[in-house]
């Protein structure tokens, strides 16, 4: 069974992300990769780029499907969670939205999950999922240090750009002297 902090409404969410070779493996050995390779783009390599526009460096097949088994993949977060909730309710496991973790009980036969709303769970193992602002974290490791803001951020979006099309392949990454921005473009001409 899956518990999940938010609303389904919030998981659509979000922009992109890269799911490198051994995430797409991880993909694959859930039969799930041709899905996520049909809406994703595969990529080839990363390019770097100076402020200037000049190219610095490349990894060119670093992503090789031969060496490593897949290829990175560049996906909506929208798409990863629409595939993989439709395979677990395909699978008919229960999935539970709006559920934020609030105590964790253990016992020698397993552990006892409550939640927000005052509902229970109980099973033989948790598996929490660790983002900034894991409650589950600070459950079960209330001693573990809090995030602390190292002053860095980050947004994302897509854009419409047919005249980029030639660019389709690799990562692109542009460092400047206080910022990097990073990009990847679909044979549609649809820029990530």
């Amino acid at each position: 069974e899956i518990y999940e902090a938010k609303q389904a409404s919030e998981l659509d969410a979000g922009a992109f992300l890269f799911l490198a070779p051994n995430g797409m493996n991880v993909i694959k050995t859930l039969g799930l990769d041709s899905a996520l390779e049909r809406e994703g783009l595969a990529t080839t390599g990363i390019t770097f780029y100076n402020s200037r526009g000049k190219q610095i460096g490349e990894l060119g097949n670093r992503f090789d499907k031969e060496r490593y088994g897949a290829r990175g993949h560049v996906l909506k977060r929208e798409t990863i969670f629409r595939i993989l909730r439709d395979e677990v309710e395909r699978q008919g496991f229960g999935l539970y939205f709006g559920k934020r973790l609030v105590k964790v009980s253990t016992y020698p036969s397993g552990v006892r999950a409550t939640f927000e709303d005052g509902t229970t769970a109980t099973g033989d193992a948790l598996v929490g999922a660790d983002g900034i602002n894991s409650s589950t974290r600070q459950l079960i490791l209330p001693d573990s240090p809090q995030p602390t803001y190292l002053g860095l951020v980050d947004t994302g979006g897509f854009a419409e750009l047919p005249n980029l099309r030639h660019l389709t392949g690799p990562q692109h990454m542009v460092f400047g002297r206080r910022a990097s921005f990073g990009y990847v473009v679909k044979p549609s001409g649809e820029v990530f």
